[in-house]
């Protein structure tokens, strides 16, 4: 005899780019280097300063995506920390 079991409903999975990343996480990574595009002066590609802005919007990119406290992102625990505050602690 087989036992048969119930499909479930709609299944919670997060769609994965390149078996790793998720929207969210290629957010977390590609924000901070294009708000350091933005914000960078007008100034040649090739010029130092350029690098170096860009650069250290990768690198909170990458910090951002690879810090989990308790297995959450920054922003997962930074909204619930407002939640917190705002909803009246008890």
């Amino acid at each position: 005899m087989v036992e048969k079991i119930p499909m479930t409903r709609r299944l919670e999975t997060n769609v994965q780019f390149f078996g790793r990343f998720t929207w969210k996480d290629l957010i977390r990574l590609c924000l901070p280097v294009a708000l350091a595009l933005l914000v960078a002066p007008p100034i040649e590609r090739n010029h130092i300063m350029w690098l170096i802005t860009v650069g250290i919007g990768g690198w909170l990119g990458v910090i951002w995506y690879g810090i989990r406290p308790n297995g959450y992102t920054l922003d997962y625990q930074l909204y619930h920390l407002i939640r917190w505050f705002l909803s009246g602690s008890n």
